[in-house]
């Protein structure tokens, strides 16, 4: 029983909160990856928050996850965007890949904003 995407995205979701930015990544990935079966916006505002985490590979994560939540993570590009000045290169590969994929009208007006000199 409660093999459903839902009942594991609702786990899955508790653990982005967790101490450990590794477990962080993983569960911002897993809900990326399952956000076919899911499509609610909801989990888009829980993986948000973590664009702002310590761990540079977490923020990547949340990064991909919002891309692949298509028009849900739209309301995230700025917070997407602001990578593109990460002090880590796999955090600003991230958004740039995040801003290609998520095909949102004002990612290239966003991404153009925080790469101004």
């Amino acid at each position: 029983a409660g093999g459903s995407p839902l009942h594991a995205a609702i786990k899955i979701s508790f653990l982005l909160k967790d101490f450990d930015p590794v477990v962080r990544e993983s569960a911002a990935r897993s809900l990326g990856q399952m956000y076919a079966a899911l499509q609610n916006q909801r989990y888009a505002a829980l993986v948000a928050p973590l664009l702002r985490d310590p761990h540079g590979a977490t923020r990547a994560a949340a990064a991909w996850a919002l891309a692949q939540m298509g028009q849900d993570g739209w309301p995230y590009v700025v917070g997407v965007a602001s990578l593109l000045k990460d002090s880590e290169a796999e955090v600003r590969q991230a958004a740039v890949l995040a801003l290609g994929e998520l095909r949102c009208p004002q990612g290239a007006d966003q991404a153009a904003v925080y790469l101004r000199h």
